[in-house]
């Protein structure tokens, strides 16, 4: 595996070549450590196979979005620390590290390519050092643990360094840093030491030479990998466009629905608006004689269902030709807007007051008795009496009266026209009798 930094911004760039200068002093450190008889030991046709096995790093398997990589050559890299160790595999690690950067494509600069130079050999070194302290034989059965534990410090170190530097650079947490750079390739890594442990079998069974047949393949895997990776990112390139379409989709779907539904609610209000006006009197603002019909029928079957009372009180202002004549027909539209104004405010929210026509009104009292009907027709002869009507300051006819006509269901009539003919007749009788008083059966009210 190796790791690369980006470059450093200017806001984090004295940090980062701060440690990027630590890292570099250190690996020179550790690189001062190391025998230099140990070059002088590794058998050189061994050296040449596996530094000629690591120019496969050119290759890279993956390329992670913070530019690290998983390379071709790990494998060799590893079997070079079980293999030769010291200088030997530093010199492997760094022209896998080399070759790793061409295929990468990333360019060198002053900062990020000493110090991937500079992580890798501390990695590799304390690797070796790691593998040498532990390992008890030559067979490579007695290998294998001790090249998993130098692995896992090669990996560590590695891995730990970069986050470090991509952290220092993007101001960003470490531990997310690190979780995203290495968890992800520590699988791989540790597939790659399985690769390794294969390929010292190799050269213990056939000699460094068959390193060279294991290239052929390691090459083929490559690009059945590489293959399969553009294709399924295609694949997943598809899947997002057609998510991608599906989402604007729906967003135009949603914005559709709800404009249908604005649109809904509108035409609703429009027709609540009109149906109000269509049962509404437009000078008086009561219910109007359709409304009255359908509402009375609606209240005489309910009554009649459930054998419960009702009445019905019929309206009309006295002499209110004399309004218009004297005073002109707006003045008698303000003197019909006030009345029904005022019996508008003395009937129950149960009950329905509306302008039959003309200067005639109509009030249908629920679950009430004959007896009820005339008390409040009482009341409101009163109440009509005793308010000034007209525009104020003497412009107006001041003082007028009403004669109402009381019939109830079922005590006058059982059927809704013979109770509608009653009140109506029972209207005419106020008038003979001197207007200005409500007349209900054989009982007459008067006001004053």
């Amino acid at each position: 595996m190796n790791d690369v930094a980006k470059p450093d911004t200017r806001s984090s760039g004295r940090f980062l070549l701060a440690f990027v200068i630590g890292v570099d002093i250190l690996a020179i450190g550790a690189v001062l450590q190391l025998p230099l008889v140990d070059l002088q030991r590794a058998p050189l046709t061994l050296f040449l196979m596996l530094a000629i096995s690591a120019l496969t790093g050119f290759r890279p398997i993956h390329i992670h979005p913070l530019r690290t990589t998983v390379s071709a050559s790990d494998p060799f890299l590893l079997a070079s620390i079980a293999a030769l160790g010291g200088i030997p595999a530093l010199l492997v690690g760094l022209i896998s590290i080399l070759s790793s950067m061409i295929g990468a494509k990333m360019r060198f600069d002053a900062t990020r390519t000493p110090f991937n130079f500079a992580a890798a050999a501390v990695s590799i070194t304390a690797a070796s050092w790691i593998f040498e302290s532990l390992v008890s034989g030559t067979s490579v059965l007695s290998q294998v643990l001790p090249l998993a534990a130098a692995t896992t410090v090669y990996f560590l170190i590695n891995s730990i360094l970069v986050s470090i530097a991509i952290s220092i650079e993007r101001k960003s947490s470490f531990v997310s840093t690190w979780a995203r750079t290495s968890l992800w390739t520590a699988a791989t890594i540790y597939c790659a030491m399985t690769l390794a442990v294969a390929l010292l079998f190799v050269m213990e069974v056939a000699g460094p030479a068959a390193l060279v047949l294991g290239v052929p393949p390691l090459w083929l895997f490559i690009a059945y990998y590489r293959s399969r990776r553009d294709h399924l990112r295609e694949q997943q390139n598809r899947m997002d466009q057609i998510l991608e379409s599906n989402q604007r989709l729906e967003e135009e779907v949603r914005a559709r629905t709800a404009q249908l539904a604005a649109k809904v609610d509108e035409l609703e209000r429009a027709r609540n608006h009109l149906r109000e006006l269509a049962h509404t009197d437009e000078l008086t603002l009561l219910a109007n004689r359709r409304r009255f019909q359908h509402y009375l029928a609606r209240e005489h079957s309910r009554s009649k269902r459930f054998d419960h009372p009702y009445s019905l009180l019929l309206i009309d202002i006295d002499h209110f030709k004399k309004v218009n004549d004297n005073f002109g027909h707006p003045m008698g539209d303000l003197v019909l807007q006030q009345l029904a104004a005022l019996l508008e405010e003395n009937v129950r929210s149960t009950d329905l007051a509306a302008r039959h026509g003309g200067e005639e009104f109509a009030i249908v009292l629920a679950e009430t008795t004959l007896s009820g009907g005339l008390k409040l027709a009482d009341q409101l002869c009163r109440l009509v009496g005793e308010h000034v009507f007209g525009a104020g300051d003497g412009l107006g006819p001041g003082r007028i009266t009403i004669s109402i006509g009381v019939a109830s269901f079922p005590e006058d009539a059982d059927a809704l026209d013979e109770l509608v003919s009653t009140a109506d007749q029972r209207l005419y009788r106020a008038k003979e009798a001197g207007r200005n008083r409500a007349v209900a059966c054989g009982f007459v009210g008067e006001t004053g």
